[in-house]
């Protein structure tokens, strides 16, 4: 595993704060289960917006490639 450095903003440190406080699992695991899905949601949206791009100009592509 890499090591990564994130900078957190006052409410976000808040909220990892807050659900370790709450939840039996460690701060750091919250902190990483947070990061994943925060990873995850911006895979996402690239994927829709390569796939609206590509729907999008498929004629031009078309086109281009004749």
């Amino acid at each position: 595993m890499t090591p990564k450095t994130v900078e957190l903003n006052e409410a976000q440190l808040a909220q990892i704060i807050d659900r370790a406080r709450s939840q039996p699992e460690p701060a750091l695991e919250i902190a990483r289960a947070i990061i994943e899905q925060d990873e995850q949601h911006r895979e996402q949206e690239f994927q829709n917006a390569t796939t609206y791009l590509l729907e999008k100009n498929r004629e031009l592509y078309r086109r281009l490639s004749q």
